[in-house]
């Protein structure tokens, strides 16, 4: 039987008649990932439901973290482990047909977006000269005639005074003609709704769109050439994020590239026909996340292309696992920035691995 750890234990707890108590042999498979994935628990509980004395546990693992020793010592008796020597992994690795590429890309004048950068920014509009600004007086609750609704909208809100008004119109009624180019007709002008600056009310911002992400499209800009140029089937791209992969995916579509798309937001019906399409030749690319780089066996994939700078280097020897196997020749290219540069260098040093520079 192979299942998920939550549905095995759903189906020991409300499944009238099921028990794991003459299993034989329990094997947990990609046995780190479980662990970094937060499943220790119902790792543990599974193994105490298997109750047989002379039950075998197998723990297969990619990696032999701190967490996976720990696992081992309460759920196994007299443990024993089977790794591969370093000689003959240094063998292994160099046997493997796999050709590694660097794209360097060049930004000039401008740096990565922050992860929290928005799409839409929010700035201050140029005030009217004071004979056209219509004075307010500064809220006063205790007012008998205060009335928030009708007379000043949402109490939430926050306004300036009257006084504080009256200085920053004395700066504006000079008559400048920089004040008088800024200002704008306010039927073209959008209100940001909840700007949410002390002392300044939504009246007074306009939502502009944010400049053009210069970073990103030189990024997909170099992944269409690329692509148009070079590899023309059984390509691998890996993003980090879900809504990069729909991005690509769209990106690609217009350009008229046979694509599908693999992430956590579909469903797993979905997952398994893009999969499928591509194993089969319906498409030429598969665009996904880390979730393809393991647990997949894709036979025949020519070239693993990382559009977005892997997480970790472990992410990164998994995504190019993807190519080069059983005997077979691969190519990896990974885009990257001077900064993701020098981090894929160490990594190729500590693998012994040439790394070359591809010029498209």
């Amino acid at each position: 039987m192979v299942a998920t750890t939550g549905r095995l234990i759903d189906h020991v707890h409300n499944t009238k008649g099921f028990t794991l108590d003459d299993v034989e042999m329990l094997v947990l498979d990609e046995a780190d990932r479980l662990l970094e994935m937060g499943f220790k628990e119902e790792l543990m509980a599974i193994v105490k439901q298997c109750r047989n004395p002379k039950r075998q546990t197998l723990m297969v693992s990619a990696t032999l973290n701190q967490d996976l020793k720990e696992l081992a010592q309460l759920a196994l008796k007299e443990p024993m482990a089977f790794s591969v020597e370093k000689q003959q992994r240094k063998a292994d690795l160099s046997s493997i047909k796999l050709t590694q590429y660097l794209v360097r890309l060049q930004f000039e004048g401008h740096k990565a977006p922050r992860k929290d950068q928005r799409r839409f920014s929010v700035v201050k509009r140029a005030k009217k000269p004071a004979d056209q600004v219509k004075k307010r007086r500064k809220l006063d609750p205790d007012d008998p005639d205060f009335d928030s609704e009708a007379e000043y909208g949402d109490e939430a809100r926050e306004y300036v005074s009257s006084s504080e008004e009256e200085e920053d119109d004395d700066d504006l009624s000079d008559g400048s003609d920089e004040a008088k180019q800024d200002e704008k007709p306010e039927a073209a002008e959008a209100p940001a709704k909840g700007a949410g600056r002390p002392g300044l009310t939504d009246k007074d911002f306009v939502v502009k769109d944010a400049p053009l992400d210069e970073y990103l499209i030189k990024r997909e800009a170099t992944l269409i050439a690329l692509l148009k140029r070079s590899f023309r089937s059984r390509v691998i791209i890996f993003v980090n994020e879900k809504v990069q992969a729909t991005r690509v995916m769209a990106l690609m579509t217009m350009y008229g590239f046979k694509a599908a798309e693999v992430h956590g937001n579909l469903t797993q019906e979905d997952r398994l026909k893009s999969v499928e399409a591509f194993q089969c030749g319906e498409v030429d690319y598969l665009i996904g996340t880390d979730l393809v780089a393991r647990g997949l066996d894709i036979s025949n994939v020519k070239a693993v292309i990382n559009f977005s700078f892997p997480t970790e280097p472990k992410r990164y020897l998994h995504r190019i696992g993807r190519t080069a196997r059983a005997g077979q020749h691969g190519i990896a290219i990974t885009l990257c920035n001077e900064e993701e540069r020098k981090e894929l260098k160490k990594l190729s040093r500590k693998l012994n691995q040439t790394l070359n520079t591809f010029t498209i």
